[in-house]
C-alpha cells in the first residue's frame, strides 16, 4: 500500500508541476462529455412502418391514423394481405409491421375482452428495435384509451 501511495504522490505532483498535463486532465473529461452528449443521440423519429388490415374498420382505421400521425413512425402503406415480413426487412423498406387481426373490431367493442395487435419489429439494428418495442406497447394502449375515448388509469394510487 505504502507503494501505490508513493506512486499517487510522484504523478500527483508532475500533473500539478506541469501546466499542459493538468488542464488535459481538468478539461478533457469535460470537453468528452460535450462530445458524447450531443453526439450520441438516440431518439428516432419517421421509422417506416406497413399496416397489415384484412379487414378495415373505423377502429383500426382510427389507430393506424394515430401511427402515421405519431413522430415516431410514419406509415409505408396500409395492405389488405399480409406480406412476408422477412422479406419486408430484407430490403430495408421497413423497420415494423403491424397486424390487426380480422375481428379487431368486435374484440375491442366485446367487454373484458382483449384486441391484440401483433407487431413484429425488425432487429437487425438493436438499439433501434429496443426503442421501438419500448415505445409500440404504451403508444398503442395510449391510442386505443383515445379512440375508446376513456381515460388511461394512473399506474400507482396511493
Amino acid at each position: 500500500m505504502s507503494r501505490i501511495r508513493a506512486i499517487i504522490r510522484k504523478e500527483l505532483h508532475h500533473i500539478l508541476r506541469d501546466w499542459q498535463t493538468l488542464i488535459i486532465v481538468l478539461a478533457l473529461p469535460v470537453i468528452m462529455m460535450f462530445l458524447f452528449g450531443y453526439a450520441l443521440d438516440v431518439t428516432i423519429k419517421d421509422v417506416p412502418v406497413i399496416i397489415v388490415d384484412p379487414s378495415p374498420s373505423i377502429q383500426s382505421s382510427a389507430i393506424a391514423a394515430a401511427i402515421d400521425q405519431s413522430e415516431l413512425f410514419s406509415v409505408s402503406g396500409i395492405v389488405g394481405v399480409s406480406p412476408d415480413p422477412r422479406e419486408l426487412f430484407r430490403g430495408s423498406r421497413v423497420k415494423a409491421v403491424f397486424r390487426f387481426p380480422s375481428d379487431f373490431a368486435r374484440d375491442l367493442q366485446t367487454p373484458f375482452k382483449t384486441a391484440p395487435i401483433q407487431v413484429l419489429i425488425d432487429g437487425s439494428d438493436q438499439n433501434t428495435g429496443t426503442i421501438i418495442r419500448n415505445a409500440v406497447e404504451p403508444f398503442l394502449r395510449k391510442a386505443v384509451f383515445d379512440l375508446l375515448h376513456l381515460a388511461m388509469p394512473p399506474p400507482v394510487v396511493v
